[in-house]
């Protein structure tokens, strides 16, 4: 991404999604906490779910559904990281990635496909997977590749996407 340590810094959730939202993507409303339980906003929306706040840190199996603040207080409580991302629970409709390269700083975006996730596993949401080709790819291209532009990323990419019951997709990851 240009410069030494910058992938690291986009890791971080809370930098991602902001600048994600700035590029223009619907992102899902999420609060970041320190582990303790002491911490926890009051405007949180239940159902919730925890995630690690940097992408590098933990794995899947640590990411973990709330149906109220007793059970967010208990998952907090035995959290390994200390940084959290605490994200509203979203009713998915599906769940798909977007993959591709980047050439040049993002001057050139190539695209191919796309891939549903039929079923996750604990330490992968990749587990199983149907591949589509881009042209049955349901959102506009152009505000991946203004991403990708703005961080002045090259290499092979993924964005996790999630569509709810209502047809909003929103950009979870990259």
């Amino acid at each position: 991404a240009n410069k030494e340590g910058e992938i690291n810094r986009l890791m971080n959730k809370e930098t991602m999604n902001a600048f994600a939202e700035s590029c223009g993507f619907k992102i899902i409303p999420s609060w970041v906490v320190k582990k303790s339980i002491n911490n926890i906003p009051s405007n949180i929306i239940y159902p919730c779910i925890t995630k690690p706040l940097c992408s590098i840190k933990g794995t899947k199996a640590i990411i973990k559904v709330c149906k109220n603040r007793q059970e967010l207080e208990q998952v907090l409580d035995s959290y390994p990281e200390s940084d959290v991302q605490i994200q509203k629970f979203i009713y998915k409709q599906k769940e798909f990635q977007l993959f591709g390269c980047s050439l040049n700083k993002g001057s050139k975006v190539l695209i191919p496909g796309f891939s549903e996730i039929i079923r996750s596993s604990q330490v992968t949401n990749t587990g199983f997977l149907k591949l589509i080709p881009i042209s049955d790819f349901e959102c506009e291209l152009t505000l991946f590749k203004f991403l990708l532009q703005e961080i002045k990323y090259s290499g092979l990419f993924s964005f996790e996407l999630l569509k709810d019951k209502n047809d909003d997709i929103y950009f979870m990851d990259y």
